[in-house]
């Protein structure tokens, strides 16, 4: 069985144990009463397999001293982005990521990436503005290593202090990389009578499933649940958006989505050559 293969299998098994969850109706019905909503059962049921999702921790422990000592193409945080020439660096960003999507295809359970090519993903460094990501799906041997261009906004002093404080990290994935998570907080699951029906819910979880359910492990992942500090979590509809990237910056997270129907990106659609269509929410602490 390979790994991908291994991640549908729990969640079917996750979304089964939820189809067979008996769910405490009068919880529902002081939900409804204190909301003034009408939560049916079943609407809940989706809500709790929406919030089984597959995820891919980002686990970087050697640090390289720069650009030159690691393969052009190579996943990995920080430092310079290796570029091709169709890719300018997006002037007023910091550099967070790049992904070699080669390495991570065993692990996307639900094939939202598409198999090969590289992602690239900016940042604003104030957390406020916005932020680009591209997609790249050509010759490695192309890609150049490309420098912080001058920017009026951003201060040479600034992206000095960037780059000391977020050295450059190669990214080591594994077949283990690919996890699976029951995050209820991500179900719109934010009133008391529902997270009690929920917490009783992941008991029986992980009491059925064991470690198959589990969190990244780092502030830096692919996939999964956002990480929202400040309640944001009541605009996300995990039908239209999809979570892709999200990493720990200053006292907070950035959040990077592309656009979903029904839960269900269309690949081909959001990653185009030289770009993918994306939002980010920087949610601080």
């Amino acid at each position: 069985m390979t790994p991908s293969q291994r991640l549908k299998e729990i969640i079917l098994k996750a979304e089964q144990i939820i189809e067979d969850f008996e769910i405490d109706e009068s919880k529902i019905e002081e939900y409804n009463d204190e909301s003034g909503e009408d939560l049916s059962v079943e609407q809940l049921r989706k809500m709790f397999k929406q919030a089984i999702v597959n995820y891919i921790d980002i686990n970087s422990k050697v640090e390289y001293k720069g650009d030159t000592h690691i393969p052009l193409g190579s996943s990995k945080l920080y430092g310079l982005p290796h570029l091709p020439d169709s890719i300018d660096f997006p002037e007023d960003q910091v550099f967070f990521a790049q992904i070699n999507l080669s390495d991570i295809a065993e692990c996307d359970a639900n094939n939202v990436f598409p198999n090969k090519g590289i992602i690239y993903f900016f940042g604003d460094y104030y957390g406020d503005g916005a932020c680009f990501t591209y997609y790249y799906d050509g010759p490695i041997d192309t890609l150049k290593i490309k420098e912080y261009p001058k920017s009026e906004y951003l201060e040479a002093s600034s992206i000095s202090l960037f780059m000391k404080n977020n050295r450059l990290e190669p990214i080591e994935f594994s077949r283990y990389s690919g996890g699976v998570s029951f995050d209820f907080t991500m179900a719109g699951c934010d009133n008391d009578p529902i997270i009690d029906i929920a917490e009783k819910l992941e008991k029986v979880l992980k009491k059925k499933l064991g470690n198959d359910i589990s969190d990244p492990t780092y502030d830096c992942y692919l996939l999964g649940s956002p990480t929202f500090w400040q309640e944001e979590e009541e605009d996300f509809d995990p039908d239209t958006s999809k979570l892709v990237f999200c990493i720990g910056y200053e006292d907070g997270n950035y959040n990077y989505f592309v656009n979903a129907e029904n839960g269900i990106v269309n690949t081909d659609e959001v990653f185009v050559q030289d770009g993918f269509d994306s939002y980010a929410i920087y949610s601080g602490t």
